[in-house]
């Protein structure tokens, strides 16, 4: 097999959904582990209202966002919002290190071996 032949070779950068949902699954993971159950429901809707008020504040910046693909639209206010509400429960720094090693650098993870088909690379000819 070659590299052409892969089901997403020349396809637009977008993520997957099988890798969506990973992300998902990852996120409530990080939240459940710091938060707990309960904890969360007050994460989730200081989330969901940024969220809102980010969209209606910033039209331009959604517009340029979903032009790209309505997955990068959706993801950035999600997480844009999700770190003001982390931001607001432990400060910025805490926010920041949080998001960054237990949501982020596990998505990433799995993001990048479903956009660029990591296992079904390895099996191709070639360099």
């Amino acid at each position: 097999m070659k590299a052409e032949d892969l089901e997403r070779f020349g396809a637009k950068l977008e993520m997957p959904k099988e890798a969506v949902r990973k992300q998902g699954k990852i996120m409530l993971r990080a939240l459940r582990g710091r938060f707990g159950v309960l904890g969360m429901l007050g994460v989730f809707k200081d989330t969901w209202a940024t969220q809102r008020r980010l969209r209606r504040d910033y039209p331009e910046t959604r517009r340029k966002a979903a032009a790209i693909s309505d997955t990068i639209e959706k993801e950035l206010f999600i997480f844009s919002a999700l770190f003001l509400a982390l931001a607001k429960r432990l400060g910025r720094e805490e926010a920041y290190e949080l998001f960054k090693t237990k949501v982020m650098n596990e998505i990433a993870k799995t993001s990048m071996r479903e956009i660029y088909q990591v296992e079904d690379l390895k099996k191709c000819e070639g360099d």
